[in-house]
């Protein structure tokens, strides 16, 4: 096949960076004239000698010395680097060991449960009664334990009423699952109740009831705003004894 020779120039591509270089000299490799070259000279006398070590006792015992200072500043480095991690790593007492006080339970106005703690009936031992949080339309509230008195209740709940609430609504949702019965003596239940001293006063609702094996009594004090339950327990007082123990302590 014909084809351009690869010292020949292609097209636009041909100018002087592509152009066959020229021949190579057949002269000899040197000077071709001047001075001749002088001849070489030796410079390794002017370079002094590395010193020698010192190997002598007061030399070593510098070396020691300096060896001594630098391992101390090493070790000065390191316990300071581990000083510094562990306080880093160390809990922060403000921080992590705070201690969040809990919210205070809202038990209502403290004139509201002193009102209700005064109208609490006889029997109670001190610190046998605690306030509790008060549900709606409730002022105050006060939980009891164990009655002393002849027939009282194992335990009781106290509530003052707001004002313009139904205390017999309120009664009724005091009362939730029990399952009302007569009361002792054929006494109706619920129905009203009145103080020997006033017959022809309705003091307020009473409710008989039991709960299981559990007897209740629970009544309204209208002129004090006042809800009352009293329940049994396993080993008593029966329905009877907490009756009569209601009809003194009413």
């Amino acid at each position: 096949m014909g084809g351009k020779s690869m010292n020949e120039p292609h097209g636009d591509l041909a100018d002087d960076d592509t152009a066959p270089l020229p021949p190579i000299s057949d002269e000899p490799w040197g000077p071709t004239g001047g001075e001749p070259l002088q001849p070489f000279t030796d410079f390794s006398s002017s370079f002094a000698a590395p010193p020698s070590r010192d190997r002598s006792p007061a030399g070593t015992s510098h070396r020691r010395a300096i060896r001594r200072v630098i391992g101390g500043a090493a070790a000065a480095i390191v316990a300071v680097g581990i000083v510094g991690a562990v306080w880093m790593l160390r809990p922060d007492p403000a921080g992590s060991e705070v201690e969040v006080p809990a919210e205070a339970a809202d038990n209502g106005d403290s004139a509201d449960l002193e009102r209700l703690r005064a109208l609490l009936p006889t029997g109670f031992a001190d610190g046998a009664c605690r306030p509790d949080a008060p549900g709606p339309d409730t002022a105050a509230q006060m939980v009891c334990g164990a009655n002393t008195d002849a027939g009282g209740p194992a335990t009781a709940r106290f509530l003052l009423a707001e004002r313009g609430v139904d205390l017999q609504v309120l009664l009724r949702s005091s009362l939730a699952g029990v399952d009302v019965v007569t009361c002792p003596g054929r006494i109706q239940s619920p129905g009203p109740w009145r103080r020997n001293a006033t017959p022809n006063q309705v003091a307020g609702t009473l409710i008989c009831a039991t709960r299981g094996d559990l007897a209740t009594v629970a009544w309204t004090t209208d002129e004090k705003n006042r809800v009352n339950v009293a329940t049994g327990g396993k080993t008593g007082p029966t329905l009877a004894q907490l009756y009569t123990w209601w009809s003194s302590h009413s």
